[in-house]
């Protein structure tokens, strides 16, 4: 591809995809309520649109497109994503009274209703 060739590429990429930049934003932290996750899920998701410019049938679905794109990368981070397993008779043998439950405050919440 010559510079005249890339440098049209990059315009189409430009025209079709940065208007909807924040409406991608937006949904991408409405899904995961993470703002540096939404950031960094906005930037993967405008790379893989880059990479797969060619395969964006009509011009004016873009913005569904790029919804599209970004759903799935961030469910490819959720894929990878692994919490932290805690094993209970460990954590039961360290700290027992953190596992406790606890009524007392329900007790005092009942006492200061005055009938």
């Amino acid at each position: 591809m010559n510079d005249a060739d890339s440098a049209r590429e990059r315009g189409r990429f430009e025209a079709l995809c940065m208007p909807f930049r924040a409406d991608v934003f937006r949904f991408v932290y409405w899904l995961c309520r993470d703002r540096a996750l939404a950031e960094d899920v906005v930037q993967e998701t405008l790379l893989r649109a880059w990479r797969s410019l060619d395969s964006l049938g009509e011009e004016k679905s873009a913005r569904p497109w790029l919804l599209t794109i970004a759903r799935r990368e961030l469910a490819r981070v959720f894929e990878r994503k692994r919490l932290p397993i805690v094993d209970l008779d460990v954590a039961n043998e360290a700290e027992p009274e953190s596992l406790a439950v606890n009524d007392q405050h329900e007790v005092e919440d009942l006492s200061l209703i005055h009938i």
